[in-house]
């Protein structure tokens, strides 16, 4: 007797676990923010703007591009005026689609800080560390040994990836799914806006996150109702009337 034959594999595909590597860099109580214009700012609240995505070569080394806008984290040679006479901006490919990525103004590597869960970055072209300013958020480099203040040099990384899913109602065999205004309701599709992010958060906690329109995260509040709030608010402290933590728990 013969086997049934397979069912036809999915028109769309997505991905188990996303790919590249995508984070926050926080050092000194700030963050890493890229701007459309390339600057490179810092700001102490999280935002979308301070989203990176990681990509590996050669042993050791990293490109950094600003997940919202683009640009390559990179040192900027032409224009040495400010930061100690460098001038750290992101940079676009050029529109003739010529590239600068094999340019070691584009590479960094973390270096693992002894006796701290810090990590330094290190520019290869200049062979500095990037620095902030804690009176004032200003970005700059410090050479190798210079120890007067450890902690304007030590960045933390927050890995801001998950795993793809759907979440889904098998008895009704609906979806749920979010739209570009976080508006969230049932559907019997399996495409996009039904496709949803879960992030580690802390104490064994996940957050939810629409996949096409991340700036929207699932939450409750006391009286048990599900909606939506933004990426500001699901940073609130744990007094918020509503909150952006799940748990797992087998069925």
């Amino acid at each position: 007797m013969e086997s049934p034959p397979l069912p036809p594999p999915p028109s769309t595909k997505y991905p188990c676990i996303e790919q590249p590597l995508r984070v926050t860099l926080h050092c000194n109580g700030y963050y890493l923010w890229g701007l459309k214009n390339g600057r490179i700012i810092t700001r102490k609240q999280r935002s979308e703007k301070d989203e990176f995505r990681l990509f590996y070569g050669e042993t050791g080394v990293v490109s950094i591009q600003n997940h919202k806008f683009g640009g390559y984290l990179t040192v900027e040679e032409k224009n040495r005026t400010i930061n100690g006479g460098k001038n750290l901006m992101c940079t676009q490919d050029n529109d003739d689609g010529e590239t600068n990525k094999n340019s070691n103004t584009r590479k960094w590597c973390f270096i693992k800080s002894h006796g701290s869960t810090g990590v330094m970055l290190k520019s290869l072209s200049t062979g500095e560390n990037l620095a902030v300013d804690s009176n004032n958020g200003n970005v700059f480099f410090v050479a190798d040994g210079n120890n007067d203040d450890t902690a304007r040099h030590l960045w933390s990384i927050e890995c801001v990836t998950g795993e793809l899913c759907f979440l889904s109602n098998p008895k009704l065999d609906l979806r749920l799914r979010c739209d570009m205004v976080g508006i969230c309701q049932m559907t019997d599709n399996w495409k996009g806006w039904e496709v949803f992010r879960l992030m580690e958060a802390s104490h064994g906690y996940v957050k939810i996150s629409s996949w096409m329109h991340s700036q929207w995260f699932l939450c409750s509040n006391s009286e048990g109702q599900v909606m939506t709030c933004s990426h500001a608010k699901s940073l609130l402290d744990d007094d918020s009337p509503i909150c952006s933590k799940w748990a797992i728990e087998k069925s």
